[in-house]
């Protein structure tokens, strides 16, 4: 229970901080501190852990209190402090993925300073007087749980003395493994953010150039009778043309029923969706994700073709669209790019117009007013006045067929009637119904949404390389990649800049409170492990490498380092005492396997909500939780073998560097100051000191 009173104490003042920081509760703070719920703990599972084992050894609670924390004051302020030195460069991130990711970095940063406020004080001081006493005579389930744990302590000390005598094959194997581990990042995709799981999603048709408004009601209406033989669909809103006056389009919004009456996903649906309207191709028929920013279609893939010759323009768009579809992790290829409707075109020879004596724009309005007529007068009646417009009759107003019997008037005094088939042709031709433009160029777009399983990053590469190889742009035609693909470069940048900054604020932080350049890197060795545990479970659960999972990576470097700090810590206390190096290993080893277990289990129970995705909502996270209890795993098993086996060699190198530069350094006095009058024999309890004798 006192453990425990640092969630609450620890949450209810990270929302002060927030409050004073003008945050809001959504969901980058909630998901923030969700994160932080295993980790509130972990400093006061310290301290908590440690002020037992003084009981253990015999001490009133109150000096307990006291001695216990002191002795592990250090780690504690040094395991808090390298998790803010990873999360506090996250918010100050920049962009778009900076903005996104600002409130969740300072909102664990406010909880961490808590819950460190918490241990230090509460917990030491509920501890003194209402921790109570070691049992003497414990009831069957905790001596059953004692005998496990000593059966554990023996294991682990067993596979100590083999990493002390056999440290190059201990770092071999885990050397090994990591690099196994890290080879699983070649099957696991790139994203930026994870396909939509909400209970909803659009259909978007386009029938073919100069489809009525009526023509386009009665597609959607064949759609909708498909759509209702799926017993998962709950509400279909159907809208037909655009607000652009475009009738030939539509577009369905369809909300299935709550997750619990329906077996399967959302994307599931989809799939069988596509299946269904598969044979309406001819109508550009796509299953779309709905925006919830804005609403409408935001597509994931998007690609800009720019040119100046639209005609060309729309000839190499197609090549490009062709290959596209065969890309696996696309669907639903298109452009925007459509003909418009059928006109009937006359393309007048400027020549004969000159010799006739006729003007470009006399010809147009002339043909103008045969067609949509013109204002000639003024009709009063009972003081209103009505546009009186002239034009000719409904059968005469087809210049299709009367183009040889039309006729259009010259600049002549007095004008004469040129027969209008002598100044040109007519033909029959489709004009754009829009012209896009960027960068001063016309641009036709190609957008696509992702298949299942698909990962924009793997898309954007593939799509790349048969760009630059098999359909090369021809002169005067480039193409751009927007939208998610920028998005997702944007945030690889930000996050290999918050991986360095991280990793040089953790080093700093530690080289500063163990006062040594070298000692943080025993510290920091547990990191890459970690990382690779983190990409071996993305790979066994098939999830993607996104803006969740990665978020998720940096927050493992602020674990792991607790951990490892942990076990390093004690392990300098010990030789500050006098005792040899790998006996002081071993006894870190021992003394730091409960608490290293301890805060490993909370994390990972406080991280399986999300890795399960219990909601429609939380299924997007589920790569963040796998990712961060992969990596927990691995790098609590690295922590208790493959850091012992490298300290060795890491201390000795700078007891030689501080011997190397510093002449004057004796190695007999390193902590003199810190010696206890009684020695570690001394301290320890009857049953250590038998197992100490055993040894």
């Amino acid at each position: 229970i006192i453990t425990g009173l640092a969630l609450p104490n620890s949450l209810l003042g990270a929302f002060i901080l927030m409050l004073a920081m003008g945050f809001t509760i959504n969901v980058i703070t909630l998901l923030a501190l969700s994160l932080s719920v295993g980790l509130l703990v972990d400093d006061a599972i310290v301290v908590r852990e440690n002020i037992f084992r003084k009981m253990e050894e015999g001490q009133h609670p109150v000096r307990a209190a006291e001695t216990g924390t002191q002795e592990v004051l250090l780690a504690v302020i040094a395991t808090t402090a390298t998790v803010i030195a990873v999360f506090l460069p996250v918010g100050f991130l920049s962009g778009m993925v900076g903005q996104f990711l600002r409130q969740l970095g300072l909102t664990v940063v406010f909880a961490m300073l808590i819950s460190l406020f918490d241990a230090i004080t509460v917990a030491p001081m509920l501890s003194a007087y209402f921790g109570g006493h070691v049992h003497d005579e414990p009831n069957w389930l905790i001596r059953h749980f004692n005998r496990f744990q000593d059966w554990l302590e023996q294991t682990y000390a067993r596979v100590m003395q083999f990493t002390l005598r056999r440290p190059l094959v201990t770092l071999g194997i885990s050397l090994a493994v990591m690099f196994v581990n890290c080879a699983a990042i070649g099957t696991v995709k790139k994203t930026f953010l994870p396909q939509n799981t909400q209970p909803e999603f659009l259909i978007n048709f386009e029938m073919p150039p100069g489809t009525s408004l009526e023509g386009s009601q009665k597609f959607a209406e064949e759609i909708e009778r498909r759509l209702r033989s799926l017993p998962e669909v709950h509400l279909i809103a159907t809208v037909v043309g655009t607000y652009t006056a475009l009738a030939n389009k539509g577009e369905l919004g369809i909300v299935l029923v709550d997750r619990k009456w329906r077996k399967r996903e959302t994307w599931q649906i989809k799939e069988v969706v596509r299946e269904m309207l598969k044979d309406l191709s001819y109508a550009k028929v796509s299953v779309n994700d709905y925006s919830a920013v804005g609403g409408g279609v935001i597509y994931p893939f998007n690609l800009n073709i720019m040119g100046e010759n639209l005609e060309e323009l729309d000839k190499y768009a197609q090549q490009v669209m062709s290959e596209l579809r065969n890309i696996k992790d696309l669907s639903d290829v298109a452009s925007d790019y459509q003909t418009g409707k059928p006109e009937f075109q006359i393309l007048l020879d400027p020549e004969k117009m000159h010799q006739v004596g006729v003007g470009p724009a006399a010809a147009g309005n002339e043909l103008r007013l045969h067609v949509a007529g013109g204002v000639v007068g003024k009709f009063y009646e009972n003081g209103l006045e009505y546009d009186i417009r002239m034009r000719l009759r409904e059968d005469q107003r087809d210049l299709r067929s009367a183009f040889y019997s039309s006729y259009v008037s010259n600049l002549g005094q007095p004008p004469r009637a040129i027969p209008l088939a002598i100044l040109g042709k007519g033909e029959m031709r489709a004009g754009p119904s829009n012209i896009s433009r960027q960068d001063r160029s016309r641009v036709i777009k190609i957008h696509a949404n992702l298949a299942q399983g698909g990962a924009i990053g793997n898309a954007v590469d593939e799509a790349k390389k048969l760009l630059a190889t098999k359909i090369k742009p021809p002169p005067g035609i480039r193409y751009l990649f927007w939208g998610q693909a920028e998005d997702l470069k944007e945030l690889m940048d930000n996050i290999l800049l918050a991986f360095g900054l991280a990793l040089l604020f953790i080093y700093l932080v530690l080289a500063s409170l163990y006062e040594s350049f070298i000692t943080p890197v025993t510290i920091i060795t547990a990191i890459p492990p970690a990382i690779s545990g983190a990409f071996a479970s993305l790979a066994i659960f098939r999830e993607q490498l996104n803006i969740f999972s990665m978020i998720g990576l940096i927050m493992l470097m602020g674990l792991v380092t607790k951990n490892s700090i942990l076990l390093v810590d004690y392990a300098l206390q010990r030789v500050r005492r006098g005792m040899a190096l790998n006996d002081a290993i071993f006894e870190a080893g021992k003394a730091r396997l409960r608490p290293i277990l301890m805060t490993s289990f909370a994390m990972i129970a406080g991280t399986l909500p999300i890795a399960l995705g219990l909601g429609e909502a939380s299924r997007q996270r589920t790569a963040m939780g796998i990712a961060i209890i992969g990596g927990l795993v691995v790098s609590t098993l690295m922590t208790l073998i493959f850091v012992p086996a490298i300290f060795g060699y890491i201390d000795r190198l700078r007891e030689w560097i501080e011997k190397r530069f510093r002449p004057d350094y004796d190695m007999s006095l390193v902590g003199k100051a810190e010696l206890l009058p009684a020695t570690a024999e001394a301290q320890d309890t009857p049953q250590q000191k038998n197992r100490r004798r055993q040894r």
